[in-house]
């Protein structure tokens, strides 16, 4: 999926606290150290993780960062009601809409 993306001239950036790079090959994402950094200029975000501080986000400060505003949860992490108040189009796998 990710080459796939990329290979479409997407870019992917990511977040995560726990990560490490290992032996892993991630050459075509940029991982970043700050969870507001990996939103700069971002379509779409994608919560992939239940790290606890990104149910804790700033959200205005991410909408603001971020040229779209979508949001795609898959772990239902995040407080639907209050992204669609700050104007964030939301879709959480696995939810009714």
């Amino acid at each position: 999926m990710l080459s796939s993306l990329t290979d479409r001239g997407a870019t992917v950036k990511a977040y995560d606290p726990a990560f490490s790079m290992g032996d892993l090959d991630l050459s075509a994402i940029q991982v970043g150290d700050d969870p507001y950094g990996v939103c700069d200029e971002a379509d779409v975000l994608v919560v992939l993780t239940e790290w606890p501080e990104l149910r804790w986000l700033d959200f205005e400060k991410v909408i603001d960062a971020m040229s779209g505003a979508r949001v795609v949860d898959t772990r239902n992490l995040l407080d639907r009601s209050q992204l669609v108040r700050l104007g964030f189009e939301y879709w959480g796998i696995g939810r009714g809409s």
